[in-house]
């Protein structure tokens, strides 16, 4: 399925307990959109909903927009944790869903892992293949673990220690 029906989907049937969808302001979008490289089935996706919970739980989100930036930038919520190109578009109960912005035209740039670390993470291919693949697992997790071998590393390098602390 795409983005379009697998959204259609999550509204129509009761089953994935899809909380509200609120498409995001254009302005918001077109800036997000401008300001990092995103590839378009994710675009899609944002573009009729500023994020989503399944299941009435808010360990199951693809996160808005706004939540996206501030764990990108701010400090507080892990901005500067992870490489420059990697965002934090979702959880999936303690698991965070990695955008890699160097690998967003190709089709392995979503990845999973552990909320906590920066280590570990699973390739889950696009938001497609990961949100197809949970309907059809019918939200039984963790399904991206079955049969995968190779673990990738977004963790951002440690800042060089500065001189007056080596004393």
């Amino acid at each position: 399925m795409n983005i379009d029906e697998i959204m259609q989907l999550f509204q129509r049937e009761p089953f994935w307990g899809l909380d509200k969808v609120k498409r995001p302001e254009p302005a918001l979008l077109e800036r997000f959109v401008s300001q990092y490289d995103l590839p378009e089935d994710y675009i899609r996706l944002l573009s009729i909903s500023d994020g989503f919970v399944l299941f009435h739980a808010g360990d199951y989100r693809i996160s808005d927009i706004s939540w996206t930036v501030e764990c990108y930038t701010n400090p507080v919520y892990g901005g500067g944790t992870f490489v420059d190109s990697i965002l934090e578009v979702g959880m999936f109960m303690e698991n965070s869903l990695l955008l890699d912005q160097s690998r967003s035209h190709t089709a392995n740039y979503l990845f999973i892992g552990d909320a906590d670390s920066t280590d570990h993470y699973l390739c889950v291919g696009t938001i497609t293949d990961f949100l197809n693949q949970l309907i059809e697992e019918k939200g039984e997790i963790p399904f991206w673990e079955a049969g995968q071998t190779d673990l990738f590393s977004f963790g951002a390098p440690e800042p060089p220690p500065s001189p007056d602390a080596m004393c």
